[in-house]
């Protein structure tokens, strides 16, 4: 873990267009993925480890730059799928009504599917509260998700709203 986090946050040496093969290798080899492409600053880790705490990727995946995931609970990313730049995927909240002191308060957390053909849009945030993103959804760049995105749907703002079903013909 300590090499992978070298290779993506701690040097800007993998940054360069020779090295980001090596950076991908890693990435593909240590999640199993294939045709995983990942650029650099990219930060996926279970923010409170537990016994649900997984990822896992499907085919030909692209994680743009500073993309946050968080997997504290189970997430399940499918074929073809892109994060943009600057996206977060959040898993775990914290209650407000168990502690004053919030880091000592229970973590609450949702297994997150994410299914094929999804583009997640620049600096797009996925709260806890999804469950699922469905089948060649998009969502709009800035937009905070805060619950099921159906497929086909085109969602954005805050909190994120259907702005229109895609026409795609099948």
């Amino acid at each position: 873990m300590r090499l992978l986090y070298i290779i993506t946050r701690g040097t800007p040496l993998f940054s360069y267009p020779i090295l980001k093969k090596i950076r991908c290798f890693v990435y593909r080899k240590h999640f199993n993925a294939e045709n995983l492409i990942v650029a650099h600053g990219v930060m996926i880790k279970p923010s409170h480890k537990n016994e649900s705490s997984s990822i896992s990727f499907g085919k030909n995946v692209v994680l743009d730059k500073e993309v946050l995931i968080d997997y504290t609970a189970k997430v399940t990313i499918g074929d073809f799928v892109t994060i943009s730049e600057g996206a977060k995927v959040f898993t775990h909240n914290h209650s407000v009504d168990d502690k004053i002191d919030i880091q000592y308060s229970e973590i609450l957390s949702n297994d997150l599917i994410i299914q094929d053909y999804v583009w997640i849009g620049a600096n797009a945030i996925i709260l806890p509260t999804v469950k699922k993103i469905g089948y060649g959804a998009v969502i709009a760049a800035g937009a905070v998700v805060t619950k099921e995105v159906k497929p086909y749907e085109v969602v954005g703002g805050n909190p994120a709203k259907v702005i229109k079903k895609r026409n795609i013909e099948q």
